[in-house]
Parts: structure tokens; sequence; C-alpha cells
């Protein structure tokens, strides 16, 4: 739960460094970033097997403040829009770009409990 009201924290409060993206978000981010734009008329390729990702490692620095990353979370949906249209990832993305720099109390208002508190346990087990 620390990790989710320090994604939500207000610019003008201080942040606290040791809060960082989940893994497979980051994974994903990377991926987008790392993957060259498609031209318009052709398709977007898609990996071999969906568990294939590129090998891109996001250095620890590169996202230095919440701008860059929310910029990195739009490239990410536009990734999932593009090359996965039926993926709920993209809607989840959307959302999630809407709920940067709100107060956790308006953020949690928009996440039903339940979710939140199973989300909680999947990550503790």
């Amino acid at each position: 739960m620390q990790k989710l009201v320090g994604l939500f924290s207000r610019k003008d409060q201080p942040q606290n460094a040791s809060i960082s993206a989940p893994k497979k978000l980051l994974n994903v981010i990377q991926a987008a970033i790392a993957t060259p734009a498609e031209p318009a008329n052709q398709p977007p390729s898609l990996p071999a097997s969906p568990m294939q990702t590129n090998s891109f490692e996001l250095q620890d620095d590169s996202i230095q403040d919440r701008e860059m990353a929310l910029q990195a979370m739009i490239k990410a949906r536009e990734w999932f829009e593009q090359a996965e249209p039926s993926s709920p990832v993209s809607v989840l993305l959307r959302q999630a770009e809407k709920m940067v720099g709100r107060r956790f109390s308006e953020v949690v208002q928009c996440i039903p409990l339940e979710l939140l508190e199973r989300w909680e346990q999947e990550e503790k087990g």
C-alpha cells in the first residue's frame, strides 16, 4: 500500500525516495520506450511470443521526476493501444495517467477497496 500512496503523492509534497514502480510495469515501460515507432501505414510489429520483450535496461536515474514518469506511462499506453488494441492494459494506463498528482484520497475513491486489498495480498503472497 505504501508504494501506491507514493505513486500518487502531490507534487508540492516531498516524495519518498525509496518508493519505486512495480517491476512488471517498469518492464512494460522499458519495452515501450525501447520500441521504435512504426510507420503509420504498417501494422505494429509484435514479439514472436507474448513473453518475449526487449532487453532494454532503464537507468536508475533516467526517470528523474513525475513528468518524466508520466511521459513513460503515456508511451507505454500508446504502445499497447497500437500493438495490443484489445488489451485492458491501455485502459488501466490511461486511468493511471489521470491519477498522477492527485491526492491519495481522490485516487482511492476511483479504485474499489476490495481491489486494493486483493492487490496488497497478492504482493505479500
